[in-house]
C-alpha cells in the first residue's frame, strides 16, 4: 500500500485536553492520551466516545529543549474523522482520528 500522508507524523506523550465544541463546559472535556501528531492531524486515544464529525478544541504542551522554559502550548481546533472502538484491544476505549482546522501556539514569555 502506498504512503498518502504528506506531513510527518510524531509520537508524543504529553497529556492533551479534549474539548467538545461549541460548549466549553467541565462535562465536555474529555481525557484523552495523545499517540501521533502532526501539523495536519491528530490520533488520540480516549475512555470516552466521540462522535464522527463532532467538532473539538484541543490543548497540548510541548516541551522545549531550554532551561528557560516549561514548554510551549498549542491551541487546534479540529474534526473528529474516524473513531475506532477497543483500539490495541483495550476494551472501553476509543481512537480517534482527528484533522486539525487551525492552531495557534503560545510561546512563553520571557523572563525579565
Amino acid at each position: 500500500m502506498e504512503e498518502r500522508r504528506t506531513t510527518c507524523r510524531y509520537k508524543i506523550s504529553v497529556a492533551v485536553v479534549v474539548r467538545r465544541q461549541p460548549k466549553a463546559t467541565a462535562s465536555s472535556i474529555v481525557h484523552a492520551k495523545p499517540r501521533h501528531v502532526s501539523t495536519r492531524g491528530i490520533y488520540f486515544t480516549s475512555n470516552q466516545r466521540l462522535e464522527v464529525w463532532a467538532r473539538v478544541g484541543l490543548s497540548l504542551t510541548l516541551p522545549l529543549q531550554t532551561a528557560e522554559s516549561s514548554g510551549v502550548v498549542v491551541h487546534a481546533k479540529a474534526k473528529a474523522e474516524r473513531v475506532e472502538e477497543n483500539p490495541d484491544h483495550v476494551a472501553a476505549r476509543f481512537g480517534v482520528a482527528a484533522v486539525i482546522d487551525s492552531y495557534d501556539i503560545v510561546r512563553p514569555k520571557a523572563a525579565t
